[in-house]
């Protein structure tokens, strides 16, 4: 985790982090995962949890960017070791918005952006 902050500090200009916060939300994951599968024997479930569990510890939520007070145009994720770095927006504007970014931190981290876009149909 260390070298990730570290290229992300070297290409924003300003970088929060939120260990708590990171935290928290693997906590939740983990939570999630354990409520959906209840007592299940699967061993991915628990192999799953265990991960996670282990992951914990180094947890941290990032918001990065040029622009501390720009509302659009930053980054929010939570790094969890082992898992892919998935983004949260807060509105469509703010996604186009931060494309720029997520290239640069993309580029900056050697990583590939991967876009997937689920729709929900109900069955008829």
């Amino acid at each position: 985790m260390p070298v990730i902050l570290s290229r992300i500090t070297s290409e924003f200009d300003y970088v929060e982090t939120d260990e708590a916060a990171g935290q928290r939300y693997v906590e939740a994951m983990i939570k999630a995962i354990s409520d959906r599968t209840g007592t299940s024997e699967y061993e991915d479930h628990r192999e799953r949890v265990r991960h996670l569990a282990a992951a914990l510890p180094e947890a941290i939520h990032v918001r990065c960017g040029d622009n501390p007070t720009s509302e659009s145009e930053f980054l929010s994720a939570t790094l969890v070791p082992g898992e892919p770095i998935l983004f949260v927006y807060e509105s469509l504007a703010q996604e186009i918005a931060s494309r720029p970014l997520l290239q640069r931190l993309a580029g900056a981290l050697g990583y590939k952006i991967v876009q997937w876009e689920a729709s929900f149909r109900g069955a008829h």
